[in-house]
């Protein structure tokens, strides 16, 4: 995966605290990922 040269996943600090907690939004999450992480709380695909 190194050797691909993509840029760090903004959403992945929180995406992963979030999975450990069964899909909850962490409370610590900046605004501008917060409307994103509500849509995929609520969406039946995750």
């Amino acid at each position: 995966m190194a050797g691909l040269k993509l840029p760090y996943p903004k959403f992945i600090d929180y995406a992963v605290p979030g999975n450990k907690q069964c899909g909850v939004c962490p409370a610590d999450l900046p605004e501008n990922l917060g409307k994103y992480c509500q849509q995929m709380t609520e969406s039946p695909q995750g």
